[in-house]
């Protein structure tokens, strides 16, 4: 089994983050409480860095829209590889 290492590390000086932002009725604090638990229920390795961002609920919009276009590419047919496109020849263990 091959072990995938992703780092990434963002600092923000000045103060505690905005609290009580939401997305409509959605309290943006719950997207790595989502994230962590969708990784774990879809039993995936998961990813979600954000590169810059300063307002909190562009920033939880923007890692939603980047988990939605993974999974599209994903789980999208390429008509030119036969089989399972894995280099171990599975999607399982």
């Amino acid at each position: 089994m091959r072990h995938r290492s992703v780092g990434s590390s963002a600092l923000r000086l000045g103060g505690s983050p905005p609290r009580g932002a939401k997305i409509g009725t959605w309290d943006v604090e719950l997207a790595p409480v989502f994230f962590e638990a969708f990784a774990r229920g879809a039993q995936c390795n998961l990813h979600v860095v954000l590169e810059r961002g300063e307002i909190l609920h562009h920033c939880v919009e923007i890692c939603f829209k980047a988990l939605a276009r993974a999974l599209r590419d994903a789980v999208r047919v390429e008509p030119r590889v036969a089989g399972v496109p894995s280099t171990k020849g599975t999607l399982g263990d």
